[in-house]
């Protein structure tokens, strides 16, 4: 899906509650290898765009994990688990 088309476009769409967990040192690209530095330095600002991306998604709620990049789940697994457990029992 992300090679097809910017699913951005749909969020307004769902309806479950969701859940986004975003490390604030995340800057994965995908890529990367093929686009300017200028172009690079644009991309992977994933703290700005969860935090627009919360005002898209009905039920949503953003977690911004500091310190942490791509895989929360790994980096951050307290944070991570305690916040994934607190949104299931809601």
């Amino acid at each position: 899906m992300i090679y097809q088309q910017p699913v951005c476009h749909e969020f307004h769409l769902l309806k479950p509650k969701v859940l986004l967990m975003i490390g604030q040192a995340d800057r994965t690209t995908l890529g990367r290898n093929r686009v300017t530095p200028e172009v690079l330095k644009t991309l992977g600002q994933y703290p700005e765009l969860g935090r627009k991306t919360a005002k898209i998604i009905p039920n949503f709620r953003l977690v911004e994990i500091p310190n942490c990049g791509h895989i929360p789940h790994f980096e951050a697994p307290q944070v991570f688990n305690s916040e994934l457990l607190k949104f299931l029992s809601e």
